[in-house]
């Protein structure tokens, strides 16, 4: 029997199964703080975080494809897993810390189930604001966050005069998702 909370990740596992990529900028936004957050915590930079996240989603993205992933619990913990998986491998390749301990010893401090539940209950707020972005700006982020072009790539690709041009629209991108989501939690709120 599928457990409740689960039902949004088994919708989630149907769509990469049906090779629905908008589900990668879904996960992305989706998971972006609760990684961000661990390895802002341990060390890294936002840039790492981003480098481990996107890891993680294309991970469970291979995964799926090759029907090699059972959903055993929040999908959220999947990805938690992988990224923290990848960052301290890249920290110990890179000898940027050899306390490895230290993260055990603080593996219960990272995210409480309350927290996570918090995170996966905005999956739905995520999903109704990327439908209300424009096409374009999903496809930016997209082609951005999850196929990793650059910005000279996605000027071409969405007919935009330059790079500059395309670094601009991914922040009013990013911008309009965020007003979007902001205004349906102030409506919440009251």
């Amino acid at each position: 029997m599928k457990k409740i909370w689960l039902k949004g990740d088994y919708r989630v596992i149907d769509r990469i199964r049906e090779n629905d990529r908008t589900v990668l900028g879904e996960l992305y936004i989706r998971y972006e703080r609760m990684v961000e957050r661990f390895i802002i915590k341990w060390g890294g930079q936002k840039e790492d975080a981003q480098d481990a996240l996107q890891e993680a989603v294309i991970t469970l993205w291979q995964k799926v494809c090759s029907n090699e992933f059972e959903l055993k619990s929040q999908i959220g913990t999947y990805i938690l897993g992988v990224a923290k998986n990848k960052w301290r491998s890249q920290r110990r390749v890179s000898n940027r810390f050899d306390r490895d301990a230290d993260f055990e010893k603080h593996e219960s401090a990272e995210l409480n189930p309350m927290e996570l539940y918090i995170e996966e209950e905005s999956h739905h707020e995520v999903t109704d604001a990327l439908k209300k972005i424009s096409e374009q700006c999903r496809r930016l982020l997209l082609m951005f966050y999850f196929e990793g072009r650059s910005m000279h790539d996605i000027a071409a690709l969405l007919n935009l005069s330059s790079p500059d041009v395309a670094k601009a629209r991914k922040y009013q991108c990013k911008k309009e998702l965020q007003k979007i989501m902001d205004y349906k939690l102030e409506g919440e709120r009251f």
